[in-house]
């Protein structure tokens, strides 16, 4: 009995998402944002990019997670509004030294004032106005 609780408790608490990518949206969002979703590579992106467009259309603050596909590392993108109508476009790639000796990640928050959110195929979170892209 003791070990199916702490199964349990470990489950709920685990997050597919990098401790540093969890670290930084709720604290763009709000703490009071809606969390509409962390998306993992081959689970269906559709209910959680659905939820973050609507959010951004009303003008509510909320967050999503998305990972892609990358060659070496993990890739995530994800999507930040404040109550106050700020954006961010959130990227995290967790070693961009391209599999070298010593990993180095790299977290990007970019402001955003047009966020691009589509959930159709491929689904999308980018920032057109971001002139590195």
């Amino acid at each position: 009995m003791h070990s199916l609780l702490l199964l349990v408790a470990l489950s709920a608490t685990a997050s597919p998402m990098p401790q540093e990518l969890a670290g930084v949206l709720p604290r763009l969002a709000g703490y009071d944002s809606r969390e509409c979703g962390v998306v993992e590579l081959k689970q269906d992106p559709s209910e959680a990019l659905t939820c973050a467009l609507r959010s951004l259309s009303a003008g509510k603050s909320f967050w999503v997670a998305m990972r892609t596909q990358g060659e070496d590392s993990l890739l995530w993108s994800a999507a930040a509004q404040a109550s106050d109508g700020s954006r961010w476009l959130v990227q995290f790639d967790s070693d961009i030294s391209g599999g070298g000796p010593k990993k180095k990640p790299l977290l990007e928050v970019i402001p955003c004032a047009d966020l691009k959110i589509s959930p159709a195929k491929p689904a999308l979170i980018s920032c057109p106005s971001d002139w590195r892209r």
